[in-house]
């Protein structure tokens, strides 16, 4: 039998078919993200007629009876039953002017929200930006990416798996319930129809599509981030560094022994992750790129960029330029512009600044140097020789070769094996 493993991402959609039970590389397909197109808020409808067009050349090209999916996490949409209309898509990148205030509103009211649900609630997060499309008049249906596809264009069967589940922010990660009270105490007159939460020995059948008349199931709606580590197959002695349009470090953790505010914790398949998410990467290079920079020449530049600057040598800046970022600061743009304007190092400093976020992550989630290896994963950024050789010179830890050889990206890799331990 055949299947198509899909990563919908938040800077691109890649799939590749396994043909009875081997991944067949010359069927690897890349399209745009309809984030990087669309923005942090548009239309529901644009993610279905770009999702099935990306299915359906695939599907050309080589049948298949499964569909087993990853997408990007924090995002959502609300299907009203009453009016049976779709809100519009909310990606992690969107944030509200209310967002500030409905956050310690539900700190306020659960002191133990982030210790319970293992998420910081950052303004993107959809536990705070639900108010914005919430009717309190009817029922709502809370649809992340993968349920909305199969809820909008086939059959639903209103479950979704703890990885993406904990990204609602709304989620106790350890017993798989949903925080109704903390919803109901923020939204006390909306009525939210929430999905189950799928345990660890349970097939991950989330619905079916329908393509070119042919009926396909649904698995998955696993978190991408949680794909790509199961993908690169990190152990109780690995950090890994997620370098994307966003950044993670995570590492393997009893959360009953190791909670800590310094951290969040996110389910792994049977275990947890502590994870330091919204570290400035992709994102911020490409908004300097663009807005600041203006270089043609940028992505050159970086990669030709040479280590000068003593060890000791403190940026003026970090990269923390957005407010979901998770050492927000108001004043990076203006240092940056003057950096760049200014100073001739100014491509290294950029570097420079880009791997000292991890030095502080690192010691904040593993402050007693517990873990022996870093795990690198994520595009083009961890290729870059200065970031490369910044990631070979931290002391404590060594680097972990990958142990596919596969031409892939992780979470595609990480989707192939899930599908043999759930077959």
């Amino acid at each position: 039998m055949n299947r198509l493993l899909i990563d919908v991402g938040a800077s691109s959609i890649k799939s590749v078919i396994q043909e009875n039970n081997v991944l067949d590389i010359k069927t690897e397909y890349v399209t745009e993200s309809f984030s990087t197109k669309h923005g942090d808020k548009f239309n529901s409808e644009i993610i279905i007629k770009e999702f099935i067009s990306h299915v359906e050349r695939q599907f050309e090209s080589l049948s298949f009876k499964e569909i087993w999916i990853c997408s990007e996490m924090h995002n959502f949409t609300l299907f009203d039953t009453k009016s049976m209309e779709y809100s519009d898509f909310y990606s992690w990148r969107y944030t509200s002017s209310e967002s500030d205030l409905i956050r310690s509103k539900a700190l306020d009211n659960n002191s133990k929200h982030h210790e319970i649900s293992g998420q910081t609630l950052f303004q993107g997060i959809p536990f705070i930006n639900m108010f914005e499309s919430c009717n309190g008049n009817s029922s709502q249906k809370v649809l992340s990416l993968p349920e909305l596809i199969v809820h909008k264009y086939g059959k639903s069967f209103d479950a979704i798996h703890d990885s993406t589940a904990a990204s609602l922010g709304c989620l106790d990660i350890k017993n798989k319930t949903w925080l109704t009270s903390d919803l109901k105490y923020i939204y006390p007159n909306a009525n939210f129809i929430l999905p189950k939460v799928f345990g660890n020995d349970e097939v991950p059948l989330i619905g079916e599509i329908k393509i070119k008349s042919n009926k396909i199931n649904v698995f998955g709606g696993f978190g991408d981030l949680q794909t790509a580590l199961f993908g690169a197959q990190i152990s109780n002695e690995d950090i890994c560094i997620n370098i994307g349009t966003g950044s993670q470090i995570l590492a393997i953790c009893d959360p009953n022994l190791e909670y800590s505010e310094n951290y969040d914790v996110k389910p792994f398949f049977g275990k947890f992750l502590k994870a330091i998410s919204h570290i400035p990467a992709g994102r911020s290079f490409n908004f300097i790129k663009n807005k600041i920079c203006k270089d043609k020449n940028f992505w050159q530049n970086l990669n030709e960029a040479q280590k000068t600057l003593p060890d000791n040598y403190i940026p003026e800046f970090s990269l923390n330029i957005f407010n979901s970022n998770w050492r927000y600061d108001d004043e990076n743009h203006k240092n940056i512009l003057i950096s760049f304007k200014e100073n001739h190092l100014f491509y290294e400093i950029l570097l420079k600044s880009f791997c000292n976020e991890y030095l502080i992550a690192l010691k904040k989630i593993d402050p007693n140097n517990k873990y022996k290896n870093l795990v690198l994963s994520g595009g083009k950024l961890k290729d870059i020789k200065y970031v490369k050789d910044f990631f070979s010179d931290i002391k404590n830890y060594s680097i972990k070769p990958k142990k596919h050889k596969l031409i892939l990206d992780e979470t595609l890799i990480g989707l192939n094996m899930l599908t043999k331990i759930y077959n």
